[in-house]
């Protein structure tokens, strides 16, 4: 049996989409794929602490509502809605504005999201 999927490397594709400034579609791309790498990593969290989390349509609003406590899992919960609210938008607006500048803060709202679970777990980064 293969090793589970690295969600983080979601982020490293977000990263190469966004050098594509050009191309719209690589930059709401972008947008979806660091939401993904930080939503799937918050939901590996939550069942590494037998969270469970249901496959239900608002699985996203549950996942993100498990950190809303705490000064660190705040950070989890506040970003995650961020980023959430942008991915949203990139996959469903289609005037959303200013496009390259929300790439460059997804990417920076999903590394947050990644280094506060990464210090949730009690490992450095």
């Amino acid at each position: 049996m293969p090793p589970p999927f690295d969600w983080t490397q979601y982020l490293i594709l977000a990263k190469d989409l966004s050098t594509r400034s050009e191309e719209e579609a690589a930059l709401r791309s972008a947008i979806s794929r660091a939401y993904y790498a930080a939503f799937n990593q918050a939901r590996a969290y939550c069942a590494t602490k037998e969270i469970e989390i249901s496959k239900a349509s608002d699985s996203h609003q549950v996942v993100w509502r498990v950190f809303d406590a705490g000064r660190t899992l705040r950070g989890i919960h506040v970003n995650g809605i961020r980023l959430m609210r942008r991915r949203v938008q990139a996959d469903y607006d289609p005037e959303f504005e200013e496009l390259a500048a929300n790439v460059g803060t997804a990417v920076h709202e999903c590394e947050l999201v990644l280094n506060y679970l990464a210090a949730a777990l009690g490992h450095t980064s």
